[in-house]
């Protein structure tokens, strides 16, 4: 495909600031999702190497603790699973629209 420099140079710009705007808002779950579960075993006697599905939170002592480090992570791992394919997709088809204007049909 024969594009003009300007418009490789356009779209290596979006797709840069579309993959950093993927990584801040993954950092910002990340962030949460860490920060709660340090919070959860830096609070109980709870094994860190444990993992957060594994805990029955309605037998510990830091119930909603438990929990909040459960659904923190929980929405991280749907984040990276559906956040970012569906970003992505959209990264796409913002690229087509934006290149359909240069494709030239062959007769």
């Amino acid at each position: 495909m024969t594009l003009p420099a300007k418009v490789w140079h356009q779209l290596t710009w979006f797709w840069g600031i579309g993959f950093s705007g993927i990584a801040l808002v993954n950092a910002y779950y990340v962030d949460i999702a860490l920060s709660t579960r340090s919070a959860l075993f830096s609070a109980s006697t709870l094994d860190p190497k444990v993992e957060l599905t594994e805990l029955d939170c309605a037998s510990t002592a830091v119930e909603q603790l438990c929990l909040a480090a459960q659904q923190s992570e929980e929405a991280w791992v749907n984040f990276k699973l559906f956040g970012t394919m569906g970003l992505t997709f959209a990264l796409i088809i913002i690229t087509v629209i934006f290149i359909s204007k240069y494709i030239k049909e062959e007769k």
